[in-house]
């Protein structure tokens, strides 16, 4: 997927968002650095769960390591429920709202909307007023979840090594990746279905070294395949990527030097 606007992700994640009140999103997260920022841009408008499926990091003191992190980080943003973004790196506009009613009835343009019956995200789906026209200036008594969870998640490298079997010599950016953000999207949206969430996401659109538009054209099939809805992000944009290194400065983070597989490790 090529040639989208600059931004364009991240409207559709403000758009997404603003049609459920009170959302709930479960989040894939593959690091607490990556998360350091997505927790605290997601959290004052949506319940989040974080879901640690990464069955690619196939070493297992490294995949623990990293989860002691998350749960570490969890630990400080929880005890710290007031801790917001600078206003430069907010991507989430948490002083607008948008209240669908059940009633409205669809027109043919191409926002996007919940379907009320099935909470799956269809096209070319919209109220007769605008989307201007039905935000909501809520001041400061915008949803403010705060508090994170954190999702039992297993632990599954054989079924990594299995599914990039043939792609190990891939580089970076290649087949084995998407193989890779598949299995973990999928994971997790059957997760978030099971447990109840309305959509689900992931971290890996912060990183500069992943493509926010491969990894979100996955999302947007697995959502399709699966039956629930996917939020798009692009979490590296606003500063975001510049603001994780910041936070994990700050709380002394353990940064790794390899996305997580033994393929990229090398």
């Amino acid at each position: 997927m090529t040639g989208l606007p600059a931004d364009y992700h991240i409207k559709q994640m403000n758009e997404r968002l603003s049609l459920i009140k009170e959302p709930k999103v479960l989040l894939q997260a593959c690091c607490a650095p990556c998360s350091s920022y997505c927790l605290l841009a997601l959290r004052d408008v949506a319940s989040l769960g974080v879901y640690y499926y990464n069955p690619n990091i196939t070493l297992a003191d490294e995949y623990e390591y990293r989860l002691s992190e998350i749960k570490r980080l969890i630990g400080i943003y929880n005890d710290n429920p007031d801790r917001v973004l600078p206003e430069e790196c907010r991507q989430v506009d948490i002083t607008k709202y948008l209240i669908k009613d059940k009633n409205t009835e669809n027109t043919n343009d191409n926002d996007i909307l919940v379907d009320i019956n099935t909470d799956i995200i269809i096209n070319n789906y919209q109220t007769k007023e605008s989307l201007n026209d039905k935000l909501v200036n809520i001041n400061n008594s915008y949803v403010n979840k705060n508090y994170i969870d954190i999702i039992d998640a297993p632990y599954e490298p054989e079924l990594f090594l299995e599914r990039t079997k043939g792609f190990e010599s891939c580089p970076e950016r290649g087949e084995r990746c998407s193989i890779c953000f598949d299995l973990r999207l999928r994971k997790t949206a059957e997760e978030a279905k099971k447990l109840g969430y309305d959509f689900f996401a992931t971290t890996l659109t912060l990183s500069p070294l992943k493509n926010a538009d491969v990894i979100n054209a996955i999302g947007e099939k697995i959502s399709k395949d699966v039956g629930i809805n996917y939020l798009p992000t692009d979490f590296k944009k606003k500063n975001g990527y510049k603001m994780s290194i910041e936070l994990s400065k700050e709380f002394n983070l353990y940064r790794q030097n390899y996305c997580g597989c033994i393929f990229s490790k090398n």
